[in-house]
């Protein structure tokens, strides 16, 4: 990989790590995802598929999220979760997606677990799963540069 690329690569990865721990932070508190991190997020999808060597990965990656995406379609989900999540999927391309999305599990599964010790049911809960979202996604990232 040339210099200026690993350059690139760090700085995207930082940025796109940024946005998502800002949509963490406010979906917590407000229960809300702003779109300008979404925005974000979709614009450095399109550039790392732009300069990356594949950029079939990148639409694969598009294209593994889709199924996450039902539970918003059905109501159970808020519009900003399902876009950042196809913005994410863009930007990881296939094979961090899904390292992104075997990390999430476990976290999700932590959280419902503590949810129904504590209200004893999970109907009617609303869970911010930007946190989630971005536990997956920061985890991806750091596989990617370990490996």
């Amino acid at each position: 990989m040339a210099n200026w690329l690993l350059y690139v690569s760090i700085v995207m990865d930082a940025l796109f790590l940024g946005a998502h721990i800002w949509a963490a932070l406010i979906d917590f508190r407000k229960r809300e995802i702003p779109n300008v991190t979404v925005i974000i997020i979709v614009v450095l999808g399109v550039i790392a598929a732009i300069i990356s060597v594949s950029a079939a990965d990148h639409i694969l990656g598009l294209a593994i999220v889709l199924p996450l995406i039902i539970p918003g379609l059905l109501g159970h989900m808020g519009g900003g979760d399902y876009k950042l999540l196809l913005g994410t999927g863009l930007y990881l391309g296939l094979t961090q997606s899904l390292i992104a999305v075997v990390l999430s599990v476990p976290a999700t599964l932590c959280i419902a677990v503590y949810l129904l010790a504590k209200k004893k049911t999970l109907k009617n809960i609303r869970v911010p799963l930007a946190p989630i979202i971005a536990f997956g996604c920061v985890g991806s990232v750091i596989v990617k540069w370990i490996i």
